[in-house]
């Protein structure tokens, strides 16, 4: 008979949210498709807002991983 295997399903990406907009940590790691604690290990950008809130500018996050394809690192 046949062989029998699993299909992995792969979500679509998420959209890229507004230049603009302002992100909690969970939706930027959502939309670079990252675990949220990466978030501050790899450099990504952010804004403190007080000891416990910090938020990613969209803007930021994008000029941040533009430079990180120039430089030949990988990206999130």
């Amino acid at each position: 008979m046949g062989k029998f295997y699993t299909e992995q399903r792969l979500s679509p990406p998420p959209t890229p949210p507004h230049p603009d907009g302002l992100l909690t940590p969970e939706q930027c790691a959502a939309w670079l498709q990252v675990p949220r604690r990466q978030l501050p290990r790899v450099g990504v950008p952010h804004i403190v807002i007080s000891h416990k809130v910090r938020r990613y500018r969209v803007r930021d996050v994008l000029a941040w991983l533009d430079k990180q394809s120039r430089d030949g690192r990988a990206a999130p």
